[in-house]
């Protein structure tokens, strides 16, 4: 298991990684990056994020068409580099992006909700899933039950 920051605020993340040496890694997505981002460019912010971490960053991407897609994937692989994982929702199109772009990124499919998310992330060549255990609580389902299943 890894342990990661869920945020884009340098300091929170500074402040982290320095009280806490299991935190192994950070995860971000367009809402933490616009709340981070207000002064300075979002690629300013995940700049110096990466700078910040040799472990796993988890980047989701926000782009809606394949050209777009593809080409904020390259932009945060250049910036980050190899520990770069591109967090995407589930969708019929982000599990064909998925399958074609898979042996060129790091892909998490991020909120899976259920078991057929979970194989179609596998099967598109998704080396991970992101289960969020207090959402799914929230919408009376069974997280617990997924994450035992899913093997």
């Amino acid at each position: 298991m890894t342990i990661l920051i869920d945020s884009a605020i340098i300091s929170e993340v500074k402040n982290c990684f320095a009280s806490y040496p299991w935190v192994q890694g950070l995860s971000t997505n367009p809402k933490l990056l616009k709340m981070a981002s207000e002064k300075v460019s979002p690629k300013s912010v995940i700049e110096t994020l990466a700078s910040l971490t040799s472990g796993p960053f988890y980047y989701q991407v926000h782009s809606k068409t394949e050209t777009e897609l593809l080409k904020e994937c390259r932009l945060a692989q250049k910036i980050v580099g190899k520990n770069l994982r591109i967090k995407i929702m589930p969708s019929e199109q982000n599990y064909a992006f998925t399958y074609k772009y898979r042996s060129e990124f790091n892909f998490c499919f991020t909120a899976v909700l259920n078991l057929t998310q979970a194989k179609l992330a596998y099967e598109a060549g998704a080396g991970h899933i992101a289960v969020y255990v207090n959402r799914m609580l929230r919408n009376e389902l069974d997280p617990f039950e997924l994450i035992g299943s899913v093997k």
